[in-house]
């Protein structure tokens, strides 16, 4: 069951309320043996094999709705999950542990028709909570707006609101389910862009100053005109680099234009995510 988003939490009594966490989505096949099962159909059970045993711990088989989060330095981290997954050595920096949401089958009998609450009712009955597994909490309504502040405080993605009464549909995307990320604004520098397959501009690269230099803070492709960006990076153009750490294939510019640019967090490196060009101030 696929997410919509919003820029508020619903408002309302009919609501519950979860933390998004920032990690892989998968299905958690929980029988005879753990299969771990991506949004695209990727077995991704033989990357976290400390992870191979969580069949042990339901009582029935079960198949659940879950995310793969690493913790490290005791909060999620996205980056410390993609190295830890599909890094070349897949050196356990963080503690890989999968956190469920929501149940579609319970022994053999697919249980997605019932009631969120229901569904919700029969998971904390399961006992799920363990070595490596863990059932997240939900909140209700009149604690959304608290767990929202909470989830932004400590540096979390957001929250999830989940419809009372609404029934698990696979694959479709929802009012039901409605995602509320925190984002940020901030001006950064334009200190470079990257070409498409044509030679025209892909994505603007942006800097920010670090130790007193201009060091790359990713690459934006979303939110402005390239025929017009294009047109006011040409007469900028410099020989000499521009951003520290830019990637392969940038041309750089002298940082004179800036752009406020939305987005969702800063990598463990320095890099925007979810990133989206707002403006240009004049």
């Amino acid at each position: 069951m696929l997410l919509s988003s919003a820029r508020e939490i619903p408002s309302g009594d009919g609501w519950a309320f979860e933390p998004k966490w920032d990690g892989f989505r998968c299905l958690a096949h929980l029988g005879e043996a753990t299969r771990l099962v991506s949004r695209r159909g990727r077995d991704l059970s033989p990357y976290v094999p400390e992870l191979r045993r969580l069949h042990q711990s339901v009582p029935v088989p079960v198949v659940l709705d879950s995310e793969l989060v690493a913790v490290r330095r005791g909060r999620p981290s996205f980056d410390a999950l993609h190295r830890r997954v599909f890094g070349p050595s897949r050196h356990p920096e963080a503690t890989v542990i999968l956190v469920v949401f929501d149940l579609l089958v319970l022994g053999e009998r697919s249980v997605t028709a019932l009631a969120y609450e229901r569904r919700r009712r029969i998971l904390e009955g399961l006992g799920l909570d363990g070595p490596g597994m863990q059932l997240t909490l939900s909140y209700p309504a009149s604690e959304g707006e608290v767990l929202f502040t909470a989830t932004k405080d400590l540096g979390w993605e957001g929250v999830v609101a989940k419809r009372l009464g609404s029934p698990y549909r696979a694959g479709v995307r929802s009012r039901d389910w409605i995602k509320v990320k925190h984002f940020h604004t901030t001006k950064f520098a334009v200190g470079g862009w990257l070409p498409d397959e044509r030679g025209g501009l892909r994505a603007i690269l942006l800097g920010r100053r670090v130790s007193g230099r201009l060091a790359y803070a990713g690459a934006v492709e979303f939110g402005f005109s390239r025929r017009e960006v294009e047109e006011a990076l040409q007469p900028l153009s410099s020989r000499e680099p521009v951003l520290i750490g830019a990637p392969r294939g940038a041309r750089p510019v002298r940082p004179v234009l800036r752009a406020w640019v939305r987005y969702q967090s800063f990598t463990e490196d320095g890099r925007v995510r979810g990133a989206t060009v707002i403006g240009f101030p004049r």
